[in-house]
C-alpha cells in the first residue's frame, strides 16, 4: 500500500500475534516496532479473543499505524474475521478522532475481507461508511483494493 506522510493505516490484526500474511505482513516488515508492541500485547491478552475490538494507534515516521483486532483465528479459507469486533474497533477510534485535528488521509484494506473472510458489501462497508460520515467529510479515507490470495 503506497501512502504519503501525514497518513494513517489501518488494517485489521488477528488476536494471536502473528502477522505472517496480508497487509499486516507489509505492515510487520515496514514498522518492526509496531509488530514487538502488538506481539506482546497479544502475549499478555488472558484467553485468546480478549482483544477483539480493540485498537493500537503507533506514530511512525509516516503518520500513524492502527491495528484493530478483528479476528482471533486465522487461515486461507473459511471466515475468521468478526464485523462486531471491526465495528467496536472503529468505534474506538473515533474517539480518538473526536478531539483531534483530521488533518490526514486514512488509507486502508477492505477490512476483515480477503484472508479474514468477510463479505465487502453486506459485512463490513456500512461500518466505514458510518465511521467517515461521523468523523470526517471530504473523502479522507482511501480503500485499498489490493487483493490478497487465499
Amino acid at each position: 500500500m503506497l501512502v504519503q506522510r501525514d497518513a494513517m493505516i489501518i488494517h485489521g490484526v488477528n488476536t494471536l500475534g502473528k502477522m505472517g500474511a496480508g497487509i499486516a505482513r507489509d505492515i510487520k516488515e515496514r514498522f518492526p516496532e509496531v509488530f514487538q508492541d502488538y506481539a506482546r500485547r497479544c502475549s499478555l491478552q488472558k484467553y485468546n479473543g480478549e482483544l477483539l475490538g480493540e485498537v493500537n494507534c503507533y506514530k511512525t515516521d509516516i503518520g500513524y499505524v492502527t491495528n484493530i483486532f478483528s479476528q482471533k483465528t486465522i487461515g486461507r479459507t473459511g471466515v475468521h474475521a468478526d464485523p462486531e469486533a471491526i465495528r467496536l474497533g472503529f468505534q474506538r477510534l473515533g474517539k480518538y478522532f473526536t478531539n483531534r485535528q483530521k488533518n490526514f488521509q486514512i488509507f486502508m484494506p477492505k477490512i476483515g475481507c480477503s484472508l479474514g473472510g468477510l463479505d465487502w458489501e453486506t459485512d463490513v462497508k456500512w461500518i466505514i461508511e458510518e465511521f467517515d460520515r461521523e468523523h470526517f467529510s471530504d473523502g479522507q479515507i482511501n480503500i485499498c483494493t489490493k487483493k490478497y490470495d487465499r
